[in-house]
């Protein structure tokens, strides 16, 4: 009997689970939602009647609207079906980088609900590494302009191999963890096939030298031109990425 009403309890819980998941699916951020992680009680399958649904939801763009949706979606489950889940909205970046324990366990352990397709995935992480590069490149052009040589060719490397990730992920399922790794897959499949010109494989390999000496090295000569030549390579980069995404 015990046995039972457990699976009554469990089965009541996914069915809420399936009607968030939805009614999520069939709103205005559909395209934004890039997976749902089930975890705690229920994942557990420890819940009681009055547990709480509790629910990782990884969003590629628009956190803040996810969230207001997701809390909207939630509060029309609850009254449609009397149960109470719990979605806790993250950037999709916390896959590759969580930023707490807590994430970066739940994410491991946690039973996944929905995924986007692995290719509209790898976009999606992309697009956020293009994202994040014009924003990079924009702080770098303003240092420039203030004469902080070392902090312009800092923001513009930064950007410079945020787009070159980027652009691996649309062509690969994991990145390289060194720069070594990335650089020889950024000449394997763009430099090698010619899609992108050999200059720009040399110029980020002479980048992170240059943002070496630019952090570390206090007697570095890091001047205008310094700055120049990697806000260049990110300017390059960062139309190359845009032109693969088709944006």
């Amino acid at each position: 009997m015990e046995n039972g009403v457990e699976m009554t309890i469990l089965e009541k819980k996914y069915q809420a689970i399936e009607e968030f998941t939805r009614r999520l699916l069939a709103s205005e951020v559909e395209d934004s939602i890039a997976k749902i992680i089930l975890f705690g009680s229920v994942r557990k399958g420890e819940a009681r009647a009055d547990s709480d649904i509790d629910l990782l939801v990884l969003a590629a763009n628009s956190i803040d609207r996810v969230t207001e949706v997701c809390l909207d979606v939630s509060f029309e489950t609850n009254v449609a079906l009397g149960e109470s889940i719990e979605p806790l909205v993250y950037c999709l970046d916390t896959l590759r980088f969580p930023d707490s324990y807590f994430v970066y366990y739940n994410i491991k352990t946690g039973e996944e609900i929905y995924s986007m397709d692995e290719e509209r995935l790898r976009r999606a992480e992309s697009l956020g590494y293009l994202e994040l590069a014009e924003e990079y490149r924009r702080s770098a052009q303003n240092c420039s302009n203030c004469g902080d040589w070392r902090l312009a060719v800092d923001g513009a490397y930064n950007a410079a191999e945020l787009c070159a990730k980027g652009l691996l992920l649309l062509k690969l399922e994991d990145l390289p963890t060194s720069h070594g790794g990335l650089f020889g897959k950024f000449g394997e499949l763009y430099i090698k096939p010619g899609i992108l010109p050999r200059e720009m494989g040399r110029a980020l390999n002479k980048g992170l030298w240059l943002r070496a000496q630019a952090r570390y090295e206090r007697h570095a000569q890091i001047g205008q031109d310094e700055a120049k030549s990697m806000l260049d390579l990110a300017t390059k980069l960062i139309a190359a990425l845009s032109n693969e995404l088709g944006i």
